[in-house]
């Protein structure tokens, strides 16, 4: 029990224990006293600020104790709390620093994984899952591009001709700014066993190779080019010898894998760039690598940079050693530009019979899932129509 309520209640009890008193006074007495009393001058007795002096002394004297512990207390409180926010700073600092390596971290993986997209050409990695189908496109102003086209593969069809004509059907090459060319390949046969192939020319479908009499031959080069097929026979619905326009009776026609061609770029009316073959051949890999650099015609741009100078450094029978004669680095710039070099060299020495490139001078060891340490492997085709 408190101090205070202790002792009042012994000031209770001792007051009661006093003897009782009785005023024996008459009321004229008293009357008369009063009377007296207000005519005298009033003292203000001077015990009362001593006592009330006294009793705030004792007051404070009772309460200090509490109000220091309860001070003490809220300053350690306060102190712990204070501590306690500091140290939560600490490990919400700790923990945002954290989170923000782990979206670091992310953000480079999601870069290393997401940096192939600038490559244009089809690989081998790209064709785990896949099938390849290639055409020759035609564009408005007649010229052909090879372009290729990756769908899942599917076992149930039962040669890679059909499904070349289902993909044909099924692809709208004028959505990408070429003409159609599903009549040619709609007139492709094909004997495995002969590794020959026929195109079927006839009353319905004379009208496409009229119009496209000088497109035609090459539309069937890179359209043929990935598939296993040594002569292309022309023919009518009797297997017959048939006319086209200039050309006169058409002539059997050998696919040659090795056409020595350098490389070039041609821009599409809606702004898409291509790479595509030049229209004549080179007599060496270093032939063709040095002309590169220089534009054939108003159509074809050159694919390599001002101030790029690629050369040949090396041959071996399945290999080429490439090499820049400044240090290439392949960061600086356009980067879709420094692709298109690279795979535009890749693809040239592929026409070579090439297999794979090793790449000198480059300050980048990695860049594009490309690794310069390592013999870069010749791509299957150029042109990937991306879905």
């Amino acid at each position: 029990m408190p101090r205070s309520n202790h002792s009042e209640e012994k000031m209770i009890k001792l007051l009661k224990q006093l003897p009782a008193m009785k005023d024996r006074r008459s009321m004229h007495d008293i009357y008369r006293n009063v009377q007296t009393n207000v005519h005298k001058k009033q003292k203000r007795p001077m015990f009362i600020p001593a006592i009330s002096g006294f009793a705030a002394l004792l007051l404070f004297l009772l309460i200090f104790p509490v109000i220091l512990q309860q001070s003490s207390g809220d300053s350690f409180r306060i102190n712990q709390e204070a501590k306690d926010s500091a140290n939560s700073g600490e490990s919400s600092d700790m923990k945002m620093d954290m989170k923000s390596m782990v979206i670091e971290d992310n953000s480079v993986e999601q870069f290393a994984e997401t940096e192939s997209h600038l490559r244009t050409a089809v690989y081998k990695e790209d064709m785990e899952n896949s099938e390849l189908v290639t055409f020759g496109a035609v564009t408005d102003d007649a010229h052909v591009l090879p372009v290729s086209i990756l769908l899942p593969k599917a076992a149930n069809h039962e040669s890679w001709l059909n499904y070349y004509k289902e993909t044909a059907d099924s692809f709208d090459l004028t959505q990408y700014g070429f003409h159609d060319i599903n009549p040619l390949i709609k007139a492709l046969d094909y004997d495995d066993k002969t590794k020959t192939a026929k195109v079927i020319i006839t009353s319905k479908n004379m009208a496409f190779f009229n119009m496209y009499e000088k497109q035609v031959m090459e539309m069937l080069d890179y359209t043929l080019a990935s598939q296993d097929i040594e002569l292309v026979k022309f023919v009518n619905e009797i297997d017959e010898p048939v006319e086209l326009g200039e050309f006169g009776v058409l002539q059997d026609r050998t696919l040659k894998k090795i056409t020595k061609k350098s490389h070039y770029l041609y821009e599409l009316g809606n702004g898409d760039m291509y790479i595509v073959p030049a229209l004549s051949r080179s007599a060496t890999l270093a032939a063709a690598i040095e002309s590169l650099k220089f534009s054939p015609n108003d159509y074809y741009p050159s694919l390599i940079p001002e101030n790029v100078r690629p050369e040949v450094a090396q041959e071996y029978k399945t290999e080429a050693v490439i090499t820049f004669k400044k240090p290439l680095d392949l960061q600086r710039g356009d980067r879709s530009v420094n692709m298109r070099m690279i795979e535009g060299i890749l693809l040239t020495a592929k026409e070579f019979g090439y297999q794979k490139v090793k790449f000198e001078n480059i300050e980048q060891r990695t860049w594009e899932d490309f690794n310069f340490d390592q013999p870069i492997q010749v791509p299957y085709a150029p042109n990937l129509l991306k879905q």
